[in-house]
């Protein structure tokens, strides 16, 4: 059965309190989003009319009631400082965090950036700060100078995507990996030897693509000594036929009695 809302006077099927399902996400996303005088801050509105206005009302109210991120606004919006992307860099890097950032940024309350390059370098930073101090020594300026230089340039052309984050974290990974090879080995990388090194790539064929970057720019910094780094084995076809050998192949296959026949 149908009832007239309270609030807006709009019949239809209520939900809470004498109100229909529009008026209660009204009321929960001004909770929401409130201080402790029960104000939404200027920067919030675009945020909370985003909310109220939504298409399916059910939708937000179970995120609402149900999603973390709602949890995480409810606390930004109490705190009273303005939500900056420094703030939430300050915070940990949950999928709730970058749900709220991409809130924010869509609904005009946060300037745009340059995001996956922002979340690389968050990572590289708490990844190194948690080496031990000589591989931190060479670690962070293979990431800072080298890896994240070149994905600002790409960044600055509008190159650089989720995907190539993930290739240069993964970069990195591969030349800490190898460092605690090193340290188990007590080896340092200017003593180490080519038989060494031709053993780890045989024995971990498939972080060769991985390690190139990084022993490459080791090398150009001297920081190793007579390396060689083997190119990956191509599986792929290099020599191929002329349109005229596979001409000629065909004909042949076409009118060569001397071959045999499959029966």
């Amino acid at each position: 059965m149908d009832f007239t809302c309270r609030e807006c006077g709009r019949p239809g099927r209520l939900h809470a309190d004498g109100c229909c399902a529009r008026c209660v996400v009204a009321h929960r996303v001004h909770d929401l989003l409130s201080d402790h005088d029960d104000v939404v801050a200027q920067q919030l509105q675009p945020l909370a009319q985003a909310l109220t206005a939504a298409s399916n009302e059910y939708s937000v109210l179970n995120w609402l009631y149900y999603h973390p991120a709602a949890t995480l606004l409810a606390d930004l919006a109490a705190a009273p400082v303005e939500i900056t992307h420094a703030l939430l860099d300050g915070l940990p890097p949950t999928r709730s965090t970058r749900y709220v950032r991409d809130a924010l940024i869509a609904t005009g309350a946060l300037p745009p950036r340059a995001e996956h390059l922002n979340r690389l370098e968050a990572w590289a930073d708490r990844t190194i700060d948690r080496l031990p101090k000589p591989q931190q020594r060479i670690i962070r300026p293979f990431a800072e100078w080298h890896v994240i230089r070149d994905a600002r340039r790409r960044d600055a052309c509008n190159r650089y995507t989720e995907a190539a984050a993930a290739h240069d974290r993964t970069d990195i990974r591969a030349a800490i990996r190898f460092l605690d090879w090193l340290d188990a080995t007590a080896t340092t990388l200017d003593t180490l030897a080519q038989e060494q090194l031709d053993h780890w790539l045989d024995t971990n064929p498939t972080q060769r693509r991985e390690l190139a970057s990084f022993l490459r720019w080791a090398s150009q910094r001297r920081l190793t000594t007579g390396l060689e780094f083997p190119a990956s084995k191509n599986s792929l076809p290099i020599h191929f036929q002329t349109e005229e050998q596979y001409r000629r192949q065909l004909r042949r296959c076409l009118n060569d009695d001397s071959l045999p026949r499959e029966v």
